[in-house]
């Protein structure tokens, strides 16, 4: 069985958990920030970026908290996943804000083959830049 290994980036967001589980779980919301475009029929969806599709399925989802999908090309231990935590350290103490008012981190996790790391991580980094600029929020606040 060939090798796999975990990665994990994380993004610091204020805003508030509904709207940020629209842009991880909606295939317009994937679209605005995860890829170029995103259709979806039930549970399957169709990632684009540059003209390549890949698809994948929506293995697990809970409302305002997270998703889970598998690649379809992959092997059945493959799979990426995007979590809406609170951020404790920024949000330490301010747990009687509204929710809007607290910074969540949205973590994107999965296990992948080796050779996809270097590109997972250059393409999320670039991604997570465009979810802060389409959130209101400019990056590194």
């Amino acid at each position: 069985m060939p090798e796999k290994v975990k990665f994990e980036i994380e993004f610091v967001i204020q805003s508030s958990p509904q709207l940020l589980y629209q842009y991880l779980a909606t295939p317009s919301g994937l679209s605005e920030w995860f890829a170029d475009n995103v259709n979806s029929r039930g549970e399957r969806f169709t990632f684009i970026w540059d003209g390549s599709e890949e698809a994948a399925r929506l293995l697990k989802r809970k409302s305002d908290e997270f998703v889970r999908f598998a690649w379809e090309s992959g092997t059945p231990d493959t799979y990426f996943e995007m979590r809406i935590l609170v951020d404790e350290i920024t949000s330490d103490g301010m747990k009687t804000l509204i929710p809007e008012e607290m910074k969540y981190v949205i973590c994107v996790m999965g296990v992948v083959p080796p050779n996809l790391v270097d590109r997972n991580w250059t393409e999320l980094g670039a991604a997570g830049d465009r979810l802060h600029h389409r959130s209101g929020e400019r990056p590194g606040l």
